[in-house]
């Protein structure tokens, strides 16, 4: 298929396949045969969970490029540019690049008269780019769940469960235990792997027996303060300094973890590993901006285990005396909105929503009325985000914060507005 530019492409692939979410790896894994990517030599490490996959993939990317290994790191979904998607040695692939990847992958899908979701022709155009170098290692975020998504066609040498919790529920079930079975098809007989999550259901416990397994709080612990992370495991204790970039505490000690017992590549010192990491920007992890003296925060959290993370590190950024903090707020359908707001409802003065231009987008006003029946009253509606950010700036006065949230989407929109103004300090 001719097309000119990337961006014609992604327009193209939002329209071509019946389902937007289209589980299942039959169709998936035919493409990537017929393109001889379903056993690639590098060592390949899987990731699942319902918050920190992201984290995960680039605190152990930066490890591995810090080692001098070379690296493929695949995530979704993107803020600013499909390309944050696709990172060769810690570059995002070129827009020519992946071009020729989804030009592959049509020609491939025709030959077999097989249609592809926007996720798969992404997932495909990930692994087409890096089959092309010379990479020791692809890490590889899992879209949705893990038994079913097409990051799953592939084998892993390592596999990864961050956290369990309830997120996507019409597609993986309503259950933490059911969530857990899905996640935990990204195991194969025998496959390393390692649990980040401290309260493991009964399905994710039981693979602790059955596979060479390292989990959180029994086979190492992890103790987090202002600025750093003291990683203590049988072998070594290390205290590693809290980069500024959005990456969490639980997600660099697991990739310690991976790297130093498993992949058996050299990091050098605790101060070595530090810089490493340093290297590495996550955005809108509790990202905060100085905007003409307010304190704006950027965060993806989007299910209630995110919400009750952005509620703690609230509580660690005391506001001024007689400072007020504001949220600029908006969802998707498939998400849990009411139990979002029931766990931040008590830290924001004032609440604004607004319209999101995509399909999946809740209606401003059913934002709005459930904030209302939690019995908050200050509640602003706008036709669109920009018109909402605005409208909030012109409430605050200096030392005040805005808090923008809800959703990938929301603070995409939102973001490059804050990226002309200075970053403050992280909490992590």
């Amino acid at each position: 298929m001719q097309h000119d530019t990337l961006q014609q492409w992604l327009d193209w692939l939002e329209h071509q396949h019946p389902k937007l979410i289209d589980l299942g790896l039959e169709r998936v894994s035919a493409v990537a045969e017929r393109l001889g990517l379903i056993s690639p030599t590098a060592t390949v490490v899987t990731v699942a969970g319902t918050n920190g996959k992201g984290s995960f993939v680039h605190s152990l990317g930066a490890l591995l490029k810090a080692s001098g290994q070379r690296a493929g790191l695949f995530t979704s979904p993107h803020l600013l540019a499909f390309n944050e998607r696709i990172l060769v040695d810690g570059q995002q692939a070129s827009d020519n690049t992946i071009m020729l990847a989804f030009d592959a992958i049509f020609q491939a899908s025709q030959q077999l008269d097989i249609s592809l979701s926007y996720f798969e022709y992404s997932t495909l155009a990930a692994f087409y780019v890096f089959n092309q170098d010379n990479l020791d290692f692809w890490v590889l975020e899992v879209g949705l769940g893990g038994r079913l998504d097409a990051v799953n066609i592939l084998t892993p040498d390592y596999a990864v469960i961050t956290s369990i919790g309830l997120d996507h529920m019409e597609y993986l079930g309503d259950t933490r235990e059911k969530i857990a079975f899905e996640k935990c098809g990204i195991l194969r007989e025998q496959t390393p792997f390692i649990c980040l999550e401290p309260d493991a259901p009964d399905v994710l416990s039981a693979a602790f027996s059955s596979h060479h397994s390292l989990v959180i709080e029994r086979d190492f612990e992890v103790v987090e303060s202002s600025d750093t992370v003291t990683l203590t495991d049988r072998i070594r204790q290390c205290q590693i300094v809290v980069p500024q970039t959005g990456l969490s505490p639980a997600s660099v000690s697991g990739a310690l973890m991976l790297a130093t017992h498993w992949l058996d590549i050299e990091l050098g010192d605790d101060t070595a590993i530090s810089a490493a990491l340093a290297s590495h920007q996550l955005a809108a992890r509790f990202q905060r901006f100085a905007v003409d003296g307010i304190e704006v925060v950027a965060d993806v959290a989007h299910n209630p285990q995110s919400a009750e993370l952005l509620h703690q590190r609230l509580s660690q950024l005391p506001l001024k005396d007689g400072a007020k903090r504001i949220a600029v707020f908006t969802m998707l359908n498939d998400k849990d909105m009411n139990a979002v707001i029931d766990c931040l409802k008590d830290d924001f003065k004032a609440w604004f929503t607004a319209e999101l231009d995509n399909p999946r987008a809740r209606l401003a006003s059913d934002v709005a009325n459930a904030i209302h029946n939690r019995g908050i009253h200050m509640i602003s509606v706008s036709k669109n985000l920009r018109q909402a950010f605005a409208r909030a700036r012109s409430l605050c006065q200096p030392d005040d914060q805005i808090v923008i949230f809800g959703s990938f989407f929301v603070v995409a929109e939102l973001l490059p507005k804050l990226l002309p103004y200075a970053k403050l300090p992280s909490i992590e």
